[in-house]
């Protein structure tokens, strides 16, 4: 966590729920519904999208205590007393990753992290590019997301629990069998969707790779599914640790922490002549390669 700290992000109230609810328990947050299979991204029962303050989804990812609120704060129980949540079993949580704003209080910082912009300030090293947006994930347990690919380059950091992606290069694309089929994949790997543009990301037909009780593909592609599973890199990203993740690489995320896991991500687009440069890096080190290998010595350091 040292690095957070040397760029002045706040980890004393971030890491602590009282704190983030006396900073912004009284803003709007989109939350998802996460079924006892941990798996977040279907429209169960029309309840898929749930918007609640944002102290109520602390309530419910660290518990009353933590938070100094009552139980009856909890997001997903005033959904239920109000007769909205009828779908919901006791095992159901909730899972802040929707990222809209309902009311666009910064042009950068998404809904509670527009009342913690002090507590988490740009870091220097992404001062020169262009970001999209930041956002804060949280969630209690274990919680899965869909296979997908985003439209913009990522940097993800993980302030609690753990974070196991599954990532495939954009050279996978087509075997990913995209909603949208990929038309054209350029040198930098970004997309051309057939009839479409790749902005907002575009989901997988698979669901997951790892048969989720809430989505399991079809018998007839599950050789494929398989095969895709094997051919995935796994990463393991623990708190304190960021991972990058360029844009048009499909990735699945699974999310635990048994006291609640919470990240902040940034998205920034690619520069626009991503692909010229991916091409010279390409050729430059094409001709490295041809050159006869030099040792180097400590003379030559």
């Amino acid at each position: 966590m040292a690095l957070l700290q040397d760029v002045g992000w706040d980890l004393d109230t971030l890491l602590d729920p009282s704190k983030l609810r006396a900073r912004a328990g009284d803003t709007p947050a989109f939350v998802q519904a996460v079924s006892n299979s941990g798996v977040f991204g279907f429209d169960h029962a029309g309840h898929r999208r749930l918007l609640c303050n944002f102290s109520g989804v602390l309530v419910d990812v660290f518990g009353a205590a933590s938070t100094g609120l009552k139980p009856s704060r909890s997001c997903m129980k005033r959904r239920i007393r109000k007769g909205k949540g009828q779908a919901f079993g006791q095992n159901w949580s909730v899972y802040m990753n929707l990222q809209q704003d309902v009311f666009k209080a910064d042009p950068l910082y998404v809904g509670p992290l527009s009342k913690l912009k002090q507590e988490v300030p740009i870091p220097p090293f992404l001062s020169n590019l262009r970001l999209e947006q930041i956002n804060l994930w949280l969630g209690r347990g274990p919680s899965k997301s869909l296979l997908h690919c985003d439209h913009v380059d990522n940097l993800y950091v993980v302030l609690q629990g753990t974070k196991k992606f599954r990532v495939f290069p954009p050279s996978e694309a087509i075997a990913m069998k995209p909603v949208v089929p990929v038309k054209q994949i350029s040198p930098a790997g970004l997309f051309t969707l057939t009839g479409n543009t790749i902005e907002g990301g575009v989901s997988s037909r698979y669901i997951r790779t790892d048969f989720s009780k809430d989505g399991i593909p079809l018998k007839t592609e599950a050789k494929a599914v398989r095969r895709l599973h094997r051919r995935g890199y796994n990463i393991k990203v623990s708190a304190g640790e960021m991972l990058y993740l360029p844009q048009s690489w499909f990735h699945e995320v699974a999310s635990d922490g048994i006291e609640g896991h919470m990240a902040v991500n940034f998205w920034f687009a690619a520069p626009p002549n991503i692909d010229d440069l991916t091409l010279r890096w390409s050729s430059g080190n094409d001709q490295k390669r041809k050159q006869p290998h030099k040792t180097t010595s400590h003379l030559d350091l």
